[in-house]
C-alpha cells in the first residue's frame, strides 16, 4: 500500500508543478481531479473478471462466476448443483 502511494504521490507531484508553472494556481488543482479520472476509469475497466477454474487446474473445464459473491464466499459447489 505505502509503495503504491509514492507511486502515485511522485508523479502526481511533479505534474501539479507543471500544471501550476503553466496555468497558475488552478491549474495545479486539476491535477488530482485528472488522477481520480484516470483511476476510476481504471477501476471500471478491470471491474469484469472473468470466471476462475474450480479445481485443480479447471477440472473438466468447469468454471464458476464469483464476481457477484461477497469475499469468502466461496463454498465449493459446482454452479450447476
Amino acid at each position: 500500500m505505502t509503495t503504491g502511494l509514492t507511486v502515485g504521490v511522485a508523479p502526481g507531484a511533479a505534474v501539479a508543478g507543471a500544471a501550476v508553472d503553466a496555468w497558475g494556481a488552478a491549474g495545479g488543482f486539476w491535477v488530482p481531479v485528472g488522477g481520480g479520472v484516470l483511476a476510476a476509469a481504471s477501476a471500471w475497466m478491470i471491474s469484469e473478471s472473468p470466471a476462475r477454474p474450480v479445481g485443480p487446474a479447471g477440472a473438466a473445464g468447469e468454471t464458476v462466476d464469483m464476481s457477484s459473491a461477497p469475499l469468502g464466499a466461496d463454498s465449493g459447489r459446482r454452479p450447476d448443483a
